[in-house]
């Protein structure tokens, strides 16, 4: 991506550096918001899921 084209974000932590690029406008914005916020959603349900399952697993011990 060119670096005007998008803004770009850097950090560096503990000796580790990550760079992100975002683009500065997209057609498709609320389409991608949407994804990311599907992906987040699964994300964050199976994790739960686990942890259910790990605290019922202990309740039987």
């Amino acid at each position: 991506m060119k670096q005007e084209d998008c803004r770009r974000l850097e950090r560096k932590q503990n000796g580790m550096q990550v760079i992100l690029e975002f683009p500065r406008k997209s057609e498709r914005e609320e389409e991608i918001k949407r994804e990311v916020k599907g992906i987040l959603s699964a994300i964050l349900q199976e994790d739960l899921i686990k942890n259910r399952e790990k605290e019922t697993a202990h309740e039987w011990e």
